[in-house]
């Protein structure tokens, strides 16, 4: 069995890995344009925050990003753990 399964060529449907590339590209471009958008929050004579504020939008976007690479790769959820880290 191929890793690609088909979808009805004949209907000039596309496979599941080209609508895997199709949408991974455009939600991935999105998400690294809203990511960009933060940067110019780092102007401090129009904006006033502090170091929490930057350590509290650094956890949350690198959280997510676990998160997703997580589930890409097929681990799931990580749990909670006393010893360190996350279990998995």
């Amino acid at each position: 069995m191929a890793d690609v399964k088909q979808v009805d060529q004949s209907k000039g449907a596309e496979t599941k890995r080209e609508a895997f590339v199709r949408l991974a590209e455009a939600r991935t471009g999105r998400a690294i344009q809203a990511i960009g958008r933060l940067a110019p929050l780092s102007n401090r004579s129009q904006y006033e925050y502090t170091k929490d504020d930057v350590a509290t939008i650094e956890h949350a976007l690198t959280s997510m990003v676990e998160r997703t690479v997580d589930a890409l790769e097929g681990r799931g959820a990580r749990g909670f753990s006393l010893k360190g880290g996350s279990s998995k």
